[in-house]
C-alpha cells in the first residue's frame, strides 16, 4: 500500500510552524524551501489544503492529488507548471461552487414563498466570509506568481493572463455576494424586530386589558363591601333593641312595668341609630350610595362569568416562533 502524499500541515512542522490555523499568507519564504498553499473550502465550512514545497532543484507536491494527470511529460518543468495552474483553476472554481450553492438555497427558500432563518444566513454568513479569506489568499498567490516565485515554474507566463482572469474577478463576485446576504440579514433582522414589536403590542394590550379587569374586579370588591358595610350598620342598630326585647321579654323580667319596658326600647333601639347616623363617615358613606351602586352594577356588567373551557378556548399564543 503506497504511503499518503505528504501534507501541508506536514510540510509547515519541517518549516517550523505549528498548524495550519497560523497559515495567513498564501507563501511562506524559509531557508529550508518555499511553502506554497490553497486551500479549498467544502460545503460544511472545512478546508481541504493543497500546495508545494519549493526546495533547490525539485517541487514537493503536498495534499491530495488532482485529477486528470498531465497528458505528457512536456518541456522540463512543465508537469509541476500544469499541476499549479490547474491547482489554482480547481481552487478558484471551488470558491464559485461554494458562492453558487448559497446562492441557490436562498433562491430556492424564497421561491417556496419564505426567507431563511437567522441560523441559516448566519452559516451562510461565515461561509462566505472563509470563502473571502481564501480568495484574498489566492489573489496574493497570483501577484506572487507574476514575481520572482513565477521562475520555479518554467512556462508559467504563458498562463498567467488565463489565471489572473479567473483570479482577480474573484473577490468583486465574492464582495457581491457578501453585500447581497448583508442586505438579507438586515431585511430578516427588520422582519424579526417588526414581530418582536408587534408582539410587544400585544402583550400591551393583554396587559392593559389585564389591569381593566383588575379595577373592574376592585370595582366589584368596593361594592359588595359597601353591601357588607350597610349589613353590618343596619345589624347593629337591630342587635342592641333586640337583645333588649329578649331580656325583658323573659319570665324573669315579669315584674318590670310595661311603662318602662316600653321606654327601654325606645332608648335602645333611638341612642344606637343616633349614634351610627351622628359619624360623619358614616353620613358620607350613605350619601354616596347611588354612586357605589352605579359603579357596583357597573363593575359586575363589564365582568361577565367565564367558564374554565372558554378561557382555555380563547387562549393564543402571543409571541409566535419564527418561521
Amino acid at each position: 500500500m503506497p504511503d499518503p502524499p505528504p501534507t501541508v500541515a506536514d510540510a509547515l512542522r519541517r518549516l517550523g510552524e505549528s498548524s495550519v490555523a497560523h497559515l495567513l499568507r498564501p507563501v511562506q519564504y524559509r531557508p529550508s524551501g518555499t511553502l506554497i498553499s490553497i486551500a479549498e473550502v467544502e460545503p460544511d465550512g472545512g478546508l481541504t489544503w493543497r500546495g508545494a514545497v519549493i526546495g533547490p532543484g525539485r517541487i514537493e507536491w503536498l495534499g491530495p492529488p488532482i485529477e486528470p494527470a498531465p497528458a505528457g511529460p512536456g518541456a522540463p518543468g512543465s508537469a509541476d507548471t500544469d499541476r499549479l495552474v490547474r491547482t489554482v483553476t480547481r481552487a478558484a472554481h471551488n470558491y464559485l461552487a461554494r458562492l453558487a450553492e448559497i446562492d441557490e438555497a436562498i433562491n430556492a427558500r424564497e421561491s417556496e414563498g419564505g426567507t431563511p432563518s437567522l441560523a441559516e444566513l448566519g452559516r451562510y454568513r461565515r461561509l462566505i466570509s472563509k470563502v473571502r479569506a481564501q480568495v484574498g489568499r489566492i489573489t496574493l498567490l497570483v501577484e506572487e506568481l507574476e514575481g520572482p516565485l513565477g521562475s520555479s515554474f518554467p512556462g508559467l507566463s504563458d498562463s498567467m493572463p488565463a489565471l489572473r482572469a479567473t483570479v482577480l474577478g474573484l473577490p468583486g463576485i465574492a464582495g457581491h455576494f457578501e453585500e447581497s446576504l448583508r442586505d438579507l440579514l438586515l431585511l430578516r433582522d427588520s422582519h424579526e424586530s417588526n414581530r418582536l414589536a408587534a408582539a410587544a403590542n400585544e402583550l400591551s394590550a393583554a396587559s392593559n386589558r389585564i389591569a381593566a379587569i383588575a379595577n373592574t374586579s376592585n370595582i366589584r370588591m368596593l361594592g359588595l363591601a359597601y353591601v357588607a358595610l350597610v349589613i353590618a350598620l343596619i345589624g347593629a342598630v337591630i342587635v342592641i333593641p333586640n337583645t333588649a326585647a329578649t331580656i325583658l321579654g323573659m319570665p324573669s323580667a315579669g315584674w318590670v312595668p310595661g311603662g318602662w319596658v316600653d321606654l327601654v326600647l325606645v332608648v335602645t333601639a333611638a341612642v344606637p341609630l343616633l349614634f351610627v347616623l351622628s359619624r360623619p363617615w358614616i353620613r358620607s358613606v350613605l350619601a354616596a350610595r347611588p354612586q357605589f351602586e352605579k359603579a357596583s352594577a357597573e363593575g359586575m356588567a363589564d365582568l361577565p362569568e367565564v367558564t374554565a373551557a372558554d378561557a382555555d378556548a380563547g387562549r393564543q399564543r402571543l409571541i409566535r416562533r419564527s418561521p
